[in-house]
């Protein structure tokens, strides 16, 4: 009686550990409830569903398979994921869990005199020293795993899932065949048991490999994804200073005749003089318009230094860039826009309006475009990686400034340079011209 107690305590930890190792392998997901309560409860509920139905359902593959379902359902009212991203964590997770008890069992009956799968079935020491392996096997397994694997938003389509499940399905499928052979043929040779413990270590190596290339494969898709939506950014722009660079033409025929207006009917009273100097310094914007050689990059700084000078930014520009015509808009529009919208949110840091202050320069030298850009700062920026912490509230749809402009830059086989001092950046660009 004492030896059917204590048998029954060792199962029940045992599938108390299979539902903490759950939880291991899944802790990075967002969770749906805040209330731990209710997370707890879940769980409660999932293990006594996993005794009830280990008891009811006599079959190892319909256990599996009831397991299977119960731990997708577990993972889908827990975590708040995909039904697609899921499922996928839920197959890999019991892959993981079939190949260490094969292993296990495999290894077990190669020590063991009786090359059984019944030396397992026995309530006997061979079995407890067989579930020890089987979960420090298991835990070991999911540490790589996880490792490979932990991906907080992965954006998994249907054919993204297909291309794991399929796989995965395969090893399981394989994983039942070799404990069918075992429970069919009772006395295995020893050189059977060596080819199904090797054949069961492939099955793991390629749920490995599996994970390796999805993890890549969904690392590509996120940096196209990352680059798509840089992209659409762009080109809003680009259409923007496109527009803006159409209006500011129009705009500036009318000022030169405008002008000659107003010089005429400053010979008026004193009223109309001053109704006349309100104007002109409204329109004064027109005279310091910058005239680089390049439309889009003209409307660019334009643009720019009318923010500056709203955010009492100093804003001082030295621009030759008659050879750069060989750059895409798009791309102009990603180099100074960018950088730029970085110098201005860097200037805005500092308290001190005096201390503020933007330098642009650009020249063609030997068979080359350079571009330095000066900005003021406050503090050490925060980087992340090789890319640097935005400030801005809306981390979406910034952040992708940096490495927008590097990878412009190096579209035309040009250099990029970072130099941070105390109270100044740096950005300088070397393109060669086409």
């Amino acid at each position: 009686m004492k030896n059917e107690i204590l048998w029954i305590s060792i199962e029940l930890i045992v599938i108390i550990l299979e539902v903490v190792y759950f939880i291991y392998f899944f802790n990075t997901r967002n969770k749906r409830f805040t209330d731990k309560k209710i997370t707890f409860v879940s769980y409660v509920v999932f293990l006594i569903l996993t005794i009830f139905l280990g008891e009811v359902t006599s079959k190892f593959y319909e256990q599996v398979l009831v397991n299977i379902m119960l731990m997708i359902i577990l993972a889908c009212v827990v975590y708040n994921e995909t039904m697609k991203s899921n499922i996928i964590r839920v197959l890999i997770f019991f892959t993981t869990l079939l190949i260490s008890d094969m292993i296990t069992i495999e290894i077990i009956m190669l020590l063991s005199d009786n090359h059984s799968i019944d030396v397992q079935a026995d309530r006997n020491i061979l079995r407890l020293q067989g579930m020890i392996l089987s979960r420090a096997l298991t835990i070991l397994i999911l540490w790589i795993e996880k490792k490979i694997f932990d991906k907080k938003n992965m954006g998994i389509t249907f054919y993204d899932m297909l291309f794991i499940v399929i796989p995965t399905c395969s090893n399981i499928c394989i994983l039942f065949a070799i404990y069918g052979f075992m429970n069919w043929n009772k006395n295995i040779i020893s050189e059977e048991l060596h080819i199904l413990l090797i054949l069961s270590l492939f099955i793991l190596v390629s749920t490995i490999c599996i994970l390796v290339f999805s993890e890549h494969y969904f690392k590509i898709k996120q940096k196209q994804i990352e680059y798509e939506k840089a992209k659409n950014h762009l080109q809003c722009k680009y259409l923007y200073y496109e527009n803006k660079n159409k209006i500011e033409n129009e705009v500036r025929k009318m000022y030169h005749d405008m002008k000659q207006h107003l010089t005429y009917l400053e010979r008026g009273d004193n009223k109309s003089k001053e109704y006349i100097k309100k104007i002109n310094n409204k329109i004064k914007a027109y005279e310091n318009y910058i005239n680089s050689g390049n439309e889009i990059l003209d409307t660019i700084i334009s643009d720019k230094m009318t923010i500056a000078e709203r955010e009492n930014i100093r804003m001082e520009c030295d621009i030759e860039f008659e050879e750069g015509y060989f750059l895409e808009p798009i791309d102009i529009t990603c180099i100074f826009g960018n950088a730029l919208d970085n110098c201005i949110e860097a200037c805005l840091e500092i308290e001190d309006v005096s201390e503020r202050f933007i330098t642009i320069k650009s020249r063609c030298e030997n068979g080359f475009i350079l571009v330095k850009i000066v900005n003021s700062k406050k503090g050490e920026l925060i980087y992340n990686g090789d890319k640097i912490e935005t400030k801005k509230k809306n981390k979406n749809s910034h952040g992708f400034g940096l490495s927008n402009i590097k990878e412009a830059v190096l579209n035309y086989k040009g250099m990029f340079k970072l130099n941070e001092k105390e109270d100044l950046f740096e950005l300088i660009i070397t393109i060669p011209i086409s």
